[in-house]
């Protein structure tokens, strides 16, 4: 028998330390949050440069790497219950010149950033002749978004 496991866990808000704060702001406002944050990404940029990889597709990798380290930034509600999913993947959004507008598309986060681009490179090829908002749902259940990107 094949052993399944869940996609999330409950946060137990009785033994949770920030109960307090949870439910005095799920009161009144929908939490979210953003977060600008200056790094360093000289050796990076040199790295990718020299392998022959597009920045954008890199950048949403390593940044979904980030995330889902982070429990915190892994939590949503789902059913009127707080949980903390196993994985989340990124929504991202490429910007027209043309039509100063944006589409939005998904990919599923992976382990290996050569399996994890390629969804990204054939998408960016299609979005040529396809300037729809919404060309692509992320297949992931949670996602999070990651900025626009003019190509």
């Amino acid at each position: 028998m094949e052993k399944i496991i869940p996609e999330y866990t409950a946060v137990d808000l009785s033994r949770w330390a920030r109960k307090e704060h949870f439910e005095v702001f799920q009161g009144f406002a929908q939490s979210t949050f953003n977060q600008t944050v200056l790094v360093d990404i000289t050796v990076l940029l040199s790295h990718i440069k020299n392998v022959g990889w597009k920045f954008y597709p890199t950048i949403i990798f390593l940044v979904a790497k980030v995330v889902n380290r982070h429990p915190e930034f892994r939590m949503a509600m789902k059913d009127n219950e707080l949980v903390i999913w196993n994985e989340i993947h990124p929504n991202y959004t490429i910007f027209h010149n043309e039509t100063e507008t944006f589409s939005s598309y998904g990919v599923i986060t992976m382990a290996i950033y050569s399996t994890f681009r390629k969804p990204i490179l054939k998408t960016w090829l299609a979005m040529a002749i396809n300037l729809r908002i919404g060309q692509k749902k992320n297949p992931g259940k949670i996602s999070f978004l990651y900025p626009a990107f003019r190509g």
